[in-house]
């Protein structure tokens, strides 16, 4: 199908080569089942993932855990982006998803949360007035305030900063998890960084659809957009100048969600914000420690 090809396109090269084997399996799986490929239902899904799960792989053994969730966020999100070109008609991949609590709760890898001190200091860490120094400050910045994924920030163009008529400051997220277009409102204190760059890129001759965060040659001069590797890098390089080790660019999103929580909002809040469809989302994304000093009956009273 040749309009995926447009969408494989703002992927990596890796992912998208996974994203094209997933789809072939899909499609003919689909054939043999005589399923209307571009209108699945939601039993069809459940059939296919039904075959993923007892499906052996090279090595003799059944799918990992792992890369049948992989297929699934595969599938959500091409049919997302089909959905949103109005090629689909559904996309059951994302109820299939929000129906199967055990995929969501069972997530092997951990990411821990970032206290207050240690995101200060963060953020704090990008010094002096240098073209990768402004870049870093703003791209850090983005990640502690909105809590958006790192494809999310890998993506973004200069354009994708914006304001909207009633004031608000917000991003504007063109390929979600989900392949749907969001909006990721911001605090001031972030916009100020953004702005810094987005002033900087405008000097440097960029226009409205090039990369937020261009990668720099040696010369100095932007090159291409900054690979999701490299915002990897450089998010690690921080927190090992703040002594901090073991974390991720992910785990900006678990501190975000801690954070609100901590904040008092409410789970409802914390889910618009983040961007889930599920609240169970956000409990997985909740670090926040419970012990016998914080346990709920302390406030109980019966009057």
């Amino acid at each position: 199908m040749d309009i995926l090809e447009s969408f494989y396109e703002t992927l990596s090269r890796t992912t998208a080569g996974s994203y094209r084997a997933i789809w072939k399996v899909w499609r003919a799986w689909s054939t043999q089942n005589n399923t209307e490929i571009l209108n699945p239902t939601l039993k069809e899904a459940y059939g296919f993932f039904a075959e993923i799960k007892n499906r052996i792989g090279s090595d003799g053994k059944p799918l990992a855990h792992k890369t049948r969730i992989n297929y699934l966020m595969a599938l959500s999100a091409i049919y997302g982006f089909l959905k949103k070109c109005d090629v689909a008609k559904s996309n059951p991949w994302v109820e299939l998803r929000a129906s199967l609590p055990s995929l969501v709760g069972a997530q092997k890898k951990q990411f821990r949360m970032l206290s207050a001190e240690e995101v200060i200091a963060m953020l704090s860490a990008p010094q002096g007035s240098s073209k990768r120094v402004i870049r870093d400050r703003a791209m850090l910045s983005i990640l502690f305030a909105s809590g958006v994924r790192l494809s999310e920030l890998h993506q973004l163009n200069i354009g994708d900063f914006k304001v909207s008529p009633e004031g608000v400051i917000y991003l504007l997220l063109r390929q979600t998890k989900n392949g749907d277009t969001a909006y990721q409102s911001i605090p001031e204190w972030c916009a100020e960084r953004v702005s810094e760059l987005v002033k900087a890129r405008y000097q440097e001759g960029a226009t409205n659809d090039d990369p937020l965060f261009p990668q720099y040659k040696n010369s100095g001069l932007p090159g291409g957009r900054c690979s999701r590797r490299a915002i990897q890098k450089i998010f690690k390089k921080y927190a090992r100048l703040c002594g901090i080790e073991g974390v991720s660019p992910h785990c900006a999103r678990a501190t975000f969600t801690t954070h609100l929580l901590m904040q008092g909002f409410s789970e409802r809040e914390v889910a618009f914000a983040t961007r889930h469809k599920s609240r169970r989302m956000v409990q997985v994304y909740d670090k926040r420690t419970l012990s016998i000093a914080n346990n709920v009956a302390l406030k109980l009273k019966y009057k």
